[in-house]
């Protein structure tokens, strides 16, 4: 089995550490919205994930995205950073080629619910207006962000071939390998909603936190039924490879005597310190007779 290994501290550094990361797989943290005076933005208060809409960002909106990039101050100069620009489906999660859901608006243009993706962690100080005078990239917008006490800048781009070569979250198809610089996680090949052997990166040295997710779905038809991982079959469908985040687009069905209780869209957001499970789900009209559907996840250590 593949998987990272991280450094060794203390038992209750890598509890806590995980403990948080764990409780995003059921309900990801909510976004605090902060709109400073040049660019709104969200960020997701523990995972640093920034993200910039059309709204916030109107002087690209309405282009082809793939002129621009993100760079910040390092040494006094423009240095490019890990970022990307994620469009929206008919179901407003992230849109993944060859998915099998539509995409929300026109391909390839910032429209629509689309948005550019980044760091925190990555952004840098203020551009003096001296440096501003002097650089020779085309700056389309100056991104300010505010988290708490800290403030930092980055800078929209045009023209610019430079880009960063760091990749912060990778999904291995092949080894169904989930990888992170922070985390990683080996999935069942034949089902990428079981999961097992999950490290990270403040956990003791060989010692896998998670042994396995447990899914189970209750609902009612003519009497309660309770249906476990063996119930749900999750095909892999596309994957979305970014440097920030990727997004891996499944098609699962929940299954009871041969018969599709309950379809779901589920595309999950790989990213340095989180695992987002955002879903659509659909009830067939084969099951139109379940009453009050509940999904429950739970993480055996």
């Amino acid at each position: 089995m593949n998987s990272l290994i991280f450094s060794r501290i203390t038992r209750a550094t890598w509890i806590k550490s995980f403990c948080f990361l764990a409780s995003t797989f059921i309900l990801q943290p909510a976004l605090a919205t902060i709109a400073p005076q040049s660019v709104g933005y969200q960020v997701a208060n523990n995972v640093l994930l920034v993200t910039v809409d059309t709204q916030q960002l109107a002087s690209i909106k309405g282009l082809e995205f793939k002129d621009y990039s993100l760079q910040v101050v390092s040494d006094n100069q423009l240095e490019p950073i890990p970022f990307q620009f994620d469009e929206r489906n008919v179901q407003e999660s992230v849109y993944v080629a060859g998915g099998g859901i539509a995409i929300s608006g026109e391909e390839g243009i910032f429209d629509a619910e689309d948005e550019l993706v980044f760091m925190l962690r990555d952004t840098g100080p203020a551009l003096s207006q001296d440096a501003k005078a002097a650089t020779q990239a085309d700056i389309v917008a100056e991104l300010k962000i505010t988290h708490g006490s800290y403030t930092g800048f980055a800078y929209v781009v045009k023209g610019s071939d430079a880009r960063s070569s760091k990749d912060y979250a990778n999904f291995d198809v092949e080894k169904s390998l989930f990888i992170t610089d922070h985390w990683s996680m080996q999935a069942s090949p034949d089902n990428l909603l079981v999961w097992t052997d999950f490290f990270y990166e403040s956990a003791p040295a060989n010692v896998t936190m998670l042994d396995v997710m447990k899914l189970r779905v209750i609902a009612k038809v003519f009497f309660t039924i309770t249906l476990t991982n063996d119930n749900v079959v999750a095909k892999f469908k596309a994957v979305k490879n970014g440097p920030v985040r990727d997004i891996v687009q499944l098609k699962a069905d929940i299954i009871v005597a041969g018969i599709p209780l309950i379809n779901l869209d589920v595309g999950l957001e790989v990213t340095p310190h989180y695992l987002g499970i955002p879903a659509h789900a659909h009830i067939p009209l084969a099951a139109a007779a379940i009453k009050s559907p509940k999904i429950m996840v739970s993480l055996d250590f």
